[in-house]
């Protein structure tokens, strides 16, 4: 019981340092592909400048609760594969 519960936690690591990779990948890729337009920045910046936006910001809790999320689900998926593998195996 102890070992599927290790593996079931280390498959939920696995899929949330998957899930940071595509990430990361996807914010490079957008920064390398990122053309500024400098006429339209100078259109822009006064309207920008006068308007002051209202609300929250988002705290690093956000990031903490999505990881531990998806490691979670990562364990719950590892765990139901496994038990519906030994499923199949006893049907066969």
């Amino acid at each position: 019981m102890i070992r599927t519960i290790l593996q079931s936690l280390l498959a939920g690591a696995a899929l949330a340092v998957i899930y940071l990779a595509v990430q990361i990948g996807q914010g490079v890729y957008m920064t390398m592909k990122y053309v500024p337009d400098i006429a339209e920045a100078y259109n822009t910046v006064e309207p920008a400048a006068s308007e002051v936006s209202f609300g929250r910001v988002e705290s690093p809790n956000q990031e903490v609760c999505m990881f531990i999320f998806i490691v979670l689900a990562g364990s719950v998926l590892f765990i139901l594969g496994k038990l519906g593998y030994r499923r199949y195996l006893k049907k066969s």
